[in-house]
């Protein structure tokens, strides 16, 4: 999967120069955190891509997603 965030007006468009790539990675586990390189700038949209699903399933759910700030 791979996060993206944007602070401009949405669009229909995919794909966008509005939208950053952030982070993103394998999910291998129920509950994973994965790291989000914002350069320091706050984003009013961020955007979940499913880049690829496992192997024999044709769906993925995301139950619950969390955006924390990091611990400082």
């Amino acid at each position: 999967m791979e996060v993206y965030g944007t602070r401009s007006k949405l669009t229909d468009e995919w794909p966008s120069d509005i939208w950053t790539k952030l982070g993103g990675g394998t999910v291998e586990k129920k509950k994973q955190s994965f790291p989000l390189d914002t350069g320091g700038r706050r984003y009013r949209f961020y955007l979940v891509w499913i880049t690829e699903l496992l192997p024999g399933r044709d769906k993925v759910e995301i139950t619950q997603l969390t955006l924390s700030a990091p611990k400082v």
